[in-house]
């Protein structure tokens, strides 16, 4: 290990209690009471003779003994931190993103009772299974024409559960929320790693002792019928770049279905005009954002479909179960090993003298 190197290592230790350190004034007392004995032990030293034996140091040497056990107590009393600790983890924890499409063409019936329901129950169903571990983190984006951050990364699955039950359509077919007759896929996914971003600078800007974050390997499993005529091609990039993979469950048939839905006249807002679209799922356009393609995509044409298999195989494909040094956010204590050497010094200065 270089100097340059023992210098960093030694700028990463901090104390928990740095007032104790001004005991050291003790320890220069000692040091300087051992000095200038040994001085006028130097300048006193008889003449020497043939045979004659002068120790310089001699019985003195338990004041060292001393002047150790004292730099080790004052230490161990500061307790000393090393902030930025390598630990091995073996966790294989995952950021689990979830991006669901909340437009009016999800409420088509091709699938029963409906693409909406169909991709809710799918959720639902990798929640409970062994597909999520204990420690993975889960976060929710719904978009339309816009994209919502519905809730920040979080292991709180209740919460997740909670905020996955508030999506919706208007049991009447009235669209009040003029975002859900749109759709922009590419918007809602550049949105997202631009969130997760502010996420971590948040969590980061705080005392280690609030929170301790490390992201995670992210996957994001994007939930749609794929009706948008998106390039993706910024998208693409960003993803690449951030080796974010996205795995889409597509639902709806390639027939299609009729959606009626009732838009607010723009002359008269009271007054709703009705409009029949025909809307199917397009795979062809989600292959451009998929993980491997065609081979990212699982299609849910029918409602007694599964995408469990889908998902949990890709979901374990991303975790690292093997042993890893990863860095720890909050300060290593370790003042019982300094608290151990004082100990010991105590042992060999009963021993000897």
């Amino acid at each position: 290990m270089t100097m340059q190197a023992w210098i960093a290592g030694l700028r990463d230790i901090t104390f928990a209690q740095p007032k104790y350190l001004e005991l050291v004034y003790v320890l220069y007392a000692v040091w300087i009471g051992l000095a200038l004995n040994l001085i006028y032990k130097r300048m006193r030293r008889p003449e020497r003779s043939r045979d004659a034996k002068f120790r310089l140091i001699g019985r003195d040497s338990l004041w060292i003994f001393t002047s150790l056990l004292i730099a080790n107590l004052i230490i161990s009393l500061a307790g000393p931190q090393i902030k930025g600790f390598k630990v091995i983890s073996s966790s294989g924890n995952l950021d689990i993103i979830f991006a669901f499409d909340e437009s009016f063409s999800m409420a088509a019936s091709d699938i029963l009772p409906s693409r909406h329901d169909v991709a809710v129950r799918t959720i639902n169903d990798l929640l409970g299974s062994q597909g999520i571990h204990p420690g993975d983190r889960l976060t929710l984006f719904v978009f339309g024409g816009e994209s919502k951050w519905r809730m920040p990364l979080s292991d709180d699955l209740s919460e997740f559960r909670d905020q996955l039950s508030l999506i919706e359509h208007p049991k009447d077919k009235k669209y009040m929320d003029g975002s859900q007759l749109f759709t922009n896929i590419e918007s809602a996914l550049e949105h997202i790693p631009e969130a997760l971003a502010k996420q971590d600078k948040y969590y980061k800007s705080l005392p280690s002792n609030i929170v301790n974050w490390t992201p995670n390997q992210r996957v994001v499993l994007l939930f749609t019928d794929g009706d948008d005529a998106s390039s993706f091609e910024t998208a693409s990039r960003i993803y690449k770049k951030n080796k974010m993979p996205v795995y889409v469950v597509a639902l709806g048939t390639i027939a299609g279905a009729m959606v009626r839905v009732k838009v607010a006249d723009d002359n008269d807002p009271e007054k709703f005009d009705s409009l029949n679209i025909r809307t199917k799922v397009q795979v062809q356009t989600l292959k451009k954002i998929a993980a491997g393609g065609e081979r990212g995509i699982f299609l849910m044409n029918s409602g007694n479909k599964s995408a469990a298999s889908f998902l949990n195989a890709n979901l374990a494909g991303h975790r690292n179960d093997l042993p890893q040094l990863v860095k720890k956010d909050d300060p290593d204590k370790f003042w019982w090993p300094v608290l151990a050497c004082s100990l010991l010094f105590i042992f060999l200065a009963v021993i000897f003298y």
